[in-house]
């Protein structure tokens, strides 16, 4: 694999909002495969607990309740990001994990139903593109 600008020069110092950024920077890189693979990884770790814990895995249909729970989560985090819903000390401060979250929970699902995520994905923007391009072209205005 060919190293990127990012990784070939050192990361800043520890803890400054430098390394912070140089972080997020070199997050921003990850193939989507990585993403796929790690998010399978991790989700083996909680059937493991699922199993120890319950004596059984948690069905596809249980990991979309749990999407749909975090999804929720997100809307209500989004809220109190924009001060439109009252927050205790501490909280509203996961908006990003959630999200994160959420998009593994999207990588899972799909895995689970033997749906390319990576493939999916781009089949949707370049649909949605095209589709949206029709729709501001000259000639669609009324």
């Amino acid at each position: 694999m060919q190293a990127t600008d990012a990784s070939r020069s050192p990361p800043p110092g520890p803890g400054t909002a430098a390394e912070k950024d140089h972080s997020i920077h070199l997050m921003k890189k990850m193939p989507f495969s990585e993403a796929v693979s790690r998010s399978q990884k991790i989700r083996d770790l909680y059937h493991s607990l699922e199993l120890q814990h319950h004596g059984s895995k948690w069905t596809t249909e249980e990991d979309a309740l749990a999407f749909l729970t975090d999804a929720g989560l997100v809307g209500r985090l989004t809220m109190a990001h924009q001060d439109r819903w009252p927050v205790e000390n501490g909280e509203g401060h996961d908006l990003e994990h959630k999200l994160g979250e959420c998009i593994w929970w999207l990588i899972v699902l799909a895995g689970r139903m033997e749906i390319d995520a990576e493939s999916a994905l781009q089949s949707f923007l370049t649909k949605t593109e095209q589709q949206l391009k029709g729709s501001h072209s000259p000639d669609s205005s009324p």
